[in-house]
């Protein structure tokens, strides 16, 4: 994104100084790929024209238009690249210019529904199948990494967890925040939300880390923030036991996850920074450099204290999968706590699923079949057992109109975030994103 009003614009001082109301309304910024092209077919409302300042909203390619007498040496120094687009912005109301200016893929700000995808650390999501294809290696992470970027999903939840509580403990799973590094760096776009669990780690180095992931992260001109924080009050005790981790009983670790995040954003915004609580305690620390943009912090729990602390705590909310009905009492209830606590709505409400999406919904629950296969020893039903985060309760199962449906009924009921879990990962994600997408993004307002 190239505009002066942005800081680390090299024309952002100059701006400041001979603009002081404002930088004006003619912007540009450079796409990857067939992007570009993709972006001007499916614009609604704007012109491509070569002149720009008008009453009327228009696009130019400068490279094939105002700039094409420049080669690429020339164009450089004028700010320009050839996947550069410059727009002008002009009288029309702000809601038409905004569907206008989002393409026909990509959700709508109006319905405010994203698509996010679980990193599958643990070689799938399904407790009842063994081998489901998807290795627990760097390189297929990174494939699908690049491969859910290229789709324009949203976000990727990276769970923490040493031990593999979907295969079998003596199963591999990978190590969170080194893939989290790493999903950064060979990704443009894609959001990653990594999971900490405070009884596993020191707040004022995670607050170091955390700087450094979001530097990673960081679009050149663009202020989005790509790293975000899911605080997990943890859960599993025979994990903490093996690994030195600090398991308190369920009240506590909410206060304790509590006090972690007042040291985060201490941290992140004052140097000397001192805390003194129950878990944590910090004197004069420094931390530099500091995030650009700070982590999002998200947590999701559902006891009674648990969302009283997450509503005192957390920017976002997430959820285990459940209905529609379910879902919008929680939003409401975590809605009027933020508001008594705050004064302000959650920022965004994030819900596990899993998805099955077939030509047919004989072929959609026949795979659902499959995948259930097998009955737990415990009480709980086979979907329960099946897939974790409760993720089958939603039943996002059936033909892509079907499930489109279904994903918009969440979206009526408050949901921002779906965070989706399909196996295999690199078959699905595509699917998902040809066939669900377009259907979502559509949704009549």
């Amino acid at each position: 994104m190239h505009y002066p009003g942005l800081p680390g614009n090299r024309w952002h001082a100059a701006a400041q100084r001979y603009l002081p109301r404002g930088a004006g309304l003619v912007l540009s910024f450079d796409l990857a790929g067939n992007a570009l092209a993709i972006f001007v077919d499916s614009l609604r409302l704007l012109t491509v024209a070569a002149n720009i300042g008008d009453a009327r909203s228009l696009v130019v390619h400068p490279a094939t238009t105002t700039h094409s007498h420049l080669d690429d040496h020339h164009l450089t120094l004028a700010g320009f690249g050839r996947r550069t687009l410059r727009l002008s912005i002009g009288l029309e109301d702000p809601d038409d210019l905004i569907e206008a200016y989002r393409p026909r893929w990509m959700p709508s700000p109006r319905t405010d529904m994203h698509f996010g995808y679980w990193t599958p650390i643990y070689g799938g999501f399904l407790r009842n199948l063994g081998d489901e294809n998807m290795p627990t290696t760097w390189e297929y992470i990174k494939q699908l990494s690049q491969t859910a970027d290229r789709l324009d999903y949203h976000t990727t939840p990276v769970p923490e967890l040493y031990l593999n509580d979907r295969k079998g403990i003596h199963a591999p799973s990978l190590e969170a925040w080194s893939l989290s590094s790493a999903i950064l760096a060979v990704t443009r776009q894609l959001r990653v939300m990594t999971a900490v669990r405070p009884g596993f780690h020191l707040p004022a180095v995670t607050a170091k880390t955390s700087a450094t992931l979001t530097d990673i992260g960081t679009t050149p001109g663009s202020n989005a923030a790509r790293f975000a924080l899911n605080v997990v009050a943890a859960w599993w005790e025979e994990e903490a036991k093996q690994y030195g981790g600090i398991f308190t009983r369920h009240d506590q670790r909410y206060r304790q996850a509590s006090e972690f995040v007042d040291i985060l954003r201490g941290l992140w915004q004052h140097t000397p920074f001192t805390y003194s609580g129950a878990h944590y305690t910090v004197h004069d620390a420094i931390l530099s450099p500091k995030p650009a943009v700070p982590p999002p912090i998200f947590a999701g729990g559902e006891s009674e204290s648990g969302r009283e602390s997450i509503a005192t705590f957390a920017d976002s909310y997430v959820l285990h999968g459940d209905t529609v009905e379910e879902i919008q009492s929680k939003i409401a209830d975590m809605n009027a706590r933020s508001q008594r606590i705050h004064q302000r709505d959650m920022a965004e409400f994030g819900m596990s699923a899993y998805l099955i999406v077939r030509d047919t919904e004989a072929e959609a629950r026949a795979e659902l079949d499959r995948i259930t296969t097998v009955a737990p020893n415990s009480g709980i039903s086979r979907r329960e057992y099946s897939v974790g985060t409760r993720g089958l309760r939603p039943d996002l199962v059936g033909t892509p109109q079907q499930v489109a449906d279904k994903i918009r009924d969440y979206q009526e009921a408050g949901l921002t975030l779906l965070l989706i879990q399909c196996s295999p990962a690199h078959y699905e994600l595509p699917r998902i994103a040809e066939q669900i997408f377009p259907l979502v993004a559509h949704n009549p307002t």
